[in-house]
């Protein structure tokens, strides 16, 4: 936002899983932009002694610890799948810890375009520290075959796609159907644009 930071442009893309947010960001990034992952944030939430960790362990138990004391994402993930209604809790947990580092590391860019890929975009947690919320979106069939080729099965990409609800609040709807070389040039359009 430009009262929090007036010398960036932030952009937050989302959308559902093998929609092609990483893909976007990633051209983003090479066309000069800043790039923020949540996910890698997540990840480094998840490391031993990280507040993350303190807080599923305390909530889920010591049966979520890998051998080093951080998160098993794969238990925690297994989890996940057959209690759907965890993912909430989870999500209450974490999202705030991750709206904060994102918070940090904006105030470290000095200017630019910033982008930030949210997997589980919170409107009231990550709304106050963007410009520009994108959606990127893609036909179900070609998603699925996407996420088909990564492993995972339908109706795992059925429970990870309710927790990834389409935001009212954005500002631009992105079609990714295409080849990588189609969307790059939508994004650069869009871009040049700002």
């Amino acid at each position: 936002m430009k009262d929090l930071f007036p010398n960036i442009t932030v952009i937050a893309i989302t959308g559902k899983i093998g929609s092609g947010k990483s893909e976007a960001t990633n051209i983003l990034k090479e066309l000069g932009a800043h790039r923020i992952d949540c996910d890698e944030i997540v990840h480094s939430l998840y490391k031993p002694e990280a507040l993350g960790t303190q807080k599923i362990e305390t909530f889920f138990g010591k049966t979520l610890m890998d051998k080093n004391g951080g998160v098993d994402r794969k238990k925690l993930a297994k989890i996940l799948y057959k209690r759907e209604k965890k993912w909430t809790i989870l999500n209450r947990l974490i999202h705030p810890l991750v709206a904060h580092e994102l918070r940090t590391q904006l105030q470290r860019i000095k200017k630019g375009i910033v982008v930030i890929e949210i997997q589980i975009y919170n409107d009231r947690l990550f709304k106050p520290f963007i410009d520009e919320l994108w959606t990127i979106e893609t036909l179900e069939e070609i998603r699925k075959e996407r996420l088909k080729q990564r492993g995972l099965t339908p109706e795992q990409i059925e429970i990870i796609g309710r927790q990834q609800t389409p935001p009212k609040s954005a500002t631009r709807h992105i079609t990714n159907n295409e080849t990588e070389e189609t969307l790059k040039i939508t994004l650069k359009k869009i871009l040049n644009s700002l």
